[in-house]
């Protein structure tokens, strides 16, 4: 089951107006025969970010587009927006390493230019690609740092949250449910009281995904139903194959095998039109399971030979551990046991380097850190206006303490 993540490079501009799209596209393209210097730079960023959710290629094209014209012109700031934007072509074609590469890229040159909100919006970023690469104390290390810059420097309201849900993510598959319900919630009551529908629709169906683990099935599909007419609404069908995703896997726990069986199979077709391979993985692994259930074992191996195919190629381990546990489980009930073995030592050595228990340690550990140095960041403030408070009254005192000496001079003098 998956969640989806509260992307950034500046939060929801993944978001785009889904029916101004092509006309916007048009709009920047023109643009470029006239632009100059950092406009076309700026212009050259944002058809590279119209064409992320459908073509890939182009994206990455204008990306690179941006980064020669902001060389040119010797633009740090400019530059490092065209790596954030080349890493976010390569994150959607799934080339996660890459995309790794050149947020770094980005970071170093926030860095050096001092550019803090560009610097936690990166580092949120960094957070995402090294969750989906199954490294969740890297990925909580940056959430807690860009989460430190926006609680002390961002001025917009979305920032926190974004994290927050972030955050909940990782924790959701270290089976820490409390924690993530906690995390989820904290961000659902700040986009409800800011009217953030966006923020809203993404969360409400994170929560539905989350007591799919607490085996509370209605609850789920009725969260991610909630969300999915959220997304209907808003013009962001493109995600509603995430909400039939887990509301396949509730149906499947309900036993209801051939409604579920549809879902999964529907959101399979929306994820290889939009290349998007890691929720694709996820989905035929979990077809796989459903096809287990039914014991169609021939269709199972299919869709796991082709799911450990992608998340091999991909590097994603959290659906390649999955998906070797089911084929150890295939090849174990259809008789071949010598794979099974091979399937299951595999699945267990993989397992135990994602989520062995020094690097549960670790994440929690995290944590405790940022509640530390906000609890000191308290206390030091406290202490402060405490100190200022008895400067206040220290002046006051000798104020009056002046008058009063000035009255007496006064007196003695009359």
């Amino acid at each position: 089951m998956r969640t989806l993540y509260v992307y950034s490079i500046l939060f929801f501009c993944f978001f785009r107006l889904h029916a101004q799209s092509s006309l916007r596209l048009d709009s920047l393209l023109n643009e470029t025969k006239t632009n100059t210097g950092r406009e076309l730079v700026k212009t050259y960023n944002e058809i590279s970010w119209e064409y992320r959710n459908s073509d890939t290629d182009s994206a990455l094209v204008y990306a690179n587009k941006s980064l020669k014209v902001a060389n040119s012109i010797n633009d740090k700031q400019a530059i490092a927006t065209a790596y954030n934007n080349i890493a976010s072509s390569y994150e959607a074609a799934s080339k996660i390493d890459s995309a790794l590469t050149y947020h770094q890229k980005s970071l170093d040159l926030k860095l050096e230019i001092k550019d803090t909100l560009g610097i936690a919006n990166t580092l949120n970023n960094l957070g995402i690609i090294y969750d989906t690469k199954g490294n969740y104390s890297k990925a909580l290390e940056n959430y807690f740092e860009a989460l430190k810059i926006y609680e002390k420097h961002s001025k917009e309201f979305d920032k926190v949250p974004m994290v927050y849900v972030n955050i909940g993510i990782v924790y959701k598959k270290q089976k820490e449910y409390q924690k993530v319900i906690d995390y989820y919630k904290k961000a659902l009551k700040i986009y409800k009281e800011n009217s953030y529908f966006i923020g809203e629709a993404i969360t409400t169906g994170n929560v539905g995904s989350v007591f799919l683990n607490l085996k509370k099935y209605e609850e789920s599909i009725s969260y991610s139903l909630r969300a999915e007419k959220l997304y209907d609404s808003l013009g962001y069908s493109r995600y509603k194959p995430y909400m039939r995703v887990n509301i396949a896997i509730a149906k499947d726990s309900l036993k209801q095998y051939e409604d579920a069986k549809k879902d999964y199979l529907t959101s399979i077709v929306a994820f290889t039109k939009d290349n998007n391979l890691y929720e694709l993985s996820n989905a035929k692994v979990s077809l796989a399971h459903n096809y287990i259930v039914n014991k169609n074992y021939s269709e199972a191996k299919n869709q796991l030979n082709e799911a450990i195919k992608i998340t091999r190629d991909k590097n994603f381990k959290e659906f390649e551990i999955k998906a070797l546990k089911y084929l150890a489980e295939v090849d174990a009930k259809t008789g071949n046991y010598k794979n099974a073995f091979s399937y299951l030592k595999n699945y267990t050595t993989q397992k135990d380097s994602v989520f062995e228990i020094e690097k549960t340690k670790t994440i929690f550990e995290l944590e405790a850190k940022y509640e530390n140095q906000k609890k000191e960041k308290e206390i030091l403030t406290q202490r402060a206006d405490l100190a200022e408070k008895k400067l206040d009254l220290s002046k006051k005192n000798n104020y009056i303490l002046g008058l009063c000496a000035l009255a007496i001079v006064l007196m003695l003098l009359g």
